[in-house]
């Protein structure tokens, strides 16, 4: 996980510029925050189903679950 404190990812995905930038469906390819700098490099964004009740914020509090 990596922590940022801008209001979006941007910064941090045009500092790695993934080969692969993965988006839930939900999003719009137009809202995609960093798709312009991924692509822009030769690389790909990919959206993928929603799948109802997996999200990353019921991931994270799965996991303090556990390690409480």
């Amino acid at each position: 996980m990596v922590v940022f404190d801008e209001s979006t990812p941007r910064e941090l995905i045009a500092a790695i510029l993934p080969n692969i930038l993965v988006k839930g469906s939900d999003w719009g390819a137009d809202e995609i925050v960093g798709r312009e700098d991924v692509e822009g490099a030769g690389g790909r964004v990919v959206s993928i189903p929603v799948e109802p009740g997996f999200s990353t914020t019921n991931l994270i509090l799965r996991i303090q679950r556990l390690r409480a």
